[in-house]
């Protein structure tokens, strides 16, 4: 039994519930198999376009109100998992996600994606060495931060941890990378190729020439928009022992309990909206 004052919507008599508010959707579809599967949703989620599957048993999604823009996503998710995407993101076009094995995705607030973007925690087959016999490609969850960008046609895989403020480049593969945050990471496969930057949302293409001018400097950028200057560092992070969340400390919590207990601890996490949360040290070098 839920008890935690939600509205709960039951889906069907195998213990799937919609909890929350149920979402706005156009030329949507939820699919649901198994039993005991959770969908979160705080009101404010809009999805277009957009499928979300549970394949198996108590599996959890888990939604943010998404940003006033077009969210579209394909979400399939297998049993034992969770899903979460945190406030503010936005999807322009279909990103794809695919997470099994028991594994997780994580998402963290003011995320931007652009179109083809594929994001899968397992390989989907096995694969085993010849000389012992052990599993080779086992499946890893994959973490996002606050504020990360990442662009056109990328490919996220396993193990890929992105700390807040960072960007992947159009055309990436990214695989079992530490990204440090306010970086820049491309290629394929992903390597770092800038540090110590930060982005800004706004869609520069229509920008008139005084505009473009002034965006040249992030300050004049702002002074321009009428926007204070106490603004300009905002997207600008830093590890702070006292406000740092582990990614191994929330993959472990994600992996106990059933779906509603795993929703009650992303409840808890989420009140910690310290500015610089899913920020991390001891970065490993990229290769």
């Amino acid at each position: 039994m839920v008890n935690d004052n939600l509205n709960v919507i039951e889906v069907d008599n195998k213990g799937n519930i919609i909890i929350g508010s149920f979402p706005s959707v156009y030329q949507s579809a939820i699919m649901w198999s198994g039993n005991n599967n959770v969908l979160y949703c705080e009101m404010g989620v809009d999805l277009k376009n957009s499928k979300i599957t549970f394949n198996g048993n108590n599996s959890l999604i888990y939604l943010h109100a998404n940003a006033p823009i077009v969210n579209s996503l394909d979400l399939s998710i297998f049993s034992d998992s969770v899903i979460h995407i945190g406030r503010r993101c936005r999807a322009k076009q279909v990103v794809r996600v695919i997470i099994g094995e028991k594994k997780h995705l994580f998402i963290g607030d003011d995320c931007l994606f652009s179109s083809g973007i594929t994001i899968r925690n397992a390989d989907g087959h096995m694969i085993y060495g010849i000389e012992d016999y052990n599993r080779v490609n086992s499946s890893k969850s994959i973490f996002m931060g606050d504020h990360v960008w990442v662009g056109q046609d990328v490919l996220m895989l396993k193990g890929t941890r992105i700390d807040s403020g960072s960007v992947i480049g159009g055309g990436s593969v990214i695989s079992g990378k530490m990204v440090e945050h306010n970086s820049v990471w491309a290629g394929n496969p992903a390597m770092c190729v800038r540090s110590g930057v930060f982005w800004d949302v706004s869609f520069p293409n229509d920008f008139s020439k005084a505009e473009l001018k002034n965006a040249e400097n992030y300050g004049d950028f702002l002074n321009h928009r009428g926007v204070n200057q106490s603004e300009r560092d905002r997207w600008i992070y830093g590890y702070d022992n006292e406000e740092a969340i582990s990614w191994d400390d929330i993959d472990s919590k994600l992996s106990e309990g059933e779906a509603m207990e795993k929703w009650r601890y992303l409840r808890k996490l989420n009140e910690n909206v310290g500015k610089n949360r899913l920020i991390h040290k001891n970065k490993l070098k990229s290769k």
